[in-house]
């Protein structure tokens, strides 16, 4: 099992070269990865999985945070799918979004929601229409599936 200490240095600005960059970048590609532990839920749909994920989120209170941070070392953990950023550092640390990145790694992410009064959906959902992606597929009809044809 390995365990980490996160030690994070202060920014400094130096001038990486192109050598040194490919360098940072096969260091961490050759870097081992430490194996996953099993996580406590289960991912699948039936009603024993559904009782089983149940019972782990009633032993934390049902906090999804606490029963998340209770499960380092495994998949469910934030930042899992990640290198960790003491790894990341020397590699992201020049970055102006590298102290708030560390966060979201370490503690996961958060993105308030505020409710949409009607007005304000119709707005939403009228410049997604006007500048989604659609628009290339809406083009290109003739490269897509005939399945997909129908949604508009």
């Amino acid at each position: 099992m390995f365990t980490y200490t996160l030690t994070i240095l202060p920014v400094t600005h130096r001038v990486v070269s192109q050598e040194q960059f490919i360098q940072i970048i096969q260091s961490l590609l050759e870097m081992e990865t430490p194996l996953q532990k099993t996580p406590q839920f289960i991912f699948q749909r039936s009603k024993e999985a559904a009782y089983q994920n149940a019972l782990i989120l009633q032993k934390y209170n049902f906090n999804i945070d606490a029963a998340i941070m209770a499960q380092e070392g495994s998949q469910v953990h934030y930042g899992s799918e990640f290198k960790h950023p003491s790894h990341l550092q020397e590699l992201l640390e020049h970055h102006p979004h590298w102290t708030q990145l560390i966060k979201i790694l370490t503690d996961g992410a958060t993105f308030p929601i505020i409710p949409l009064d009607n007005k304000d959906r119709q707005k939403d959902l009228i410049f997604h229409k006007e500048h989604g992606n659609h628009k290339s597929a809406s083009k290109h009809l003739d490269k897509l599936d005939s399945t997909t044809r129908n949604i508009s």
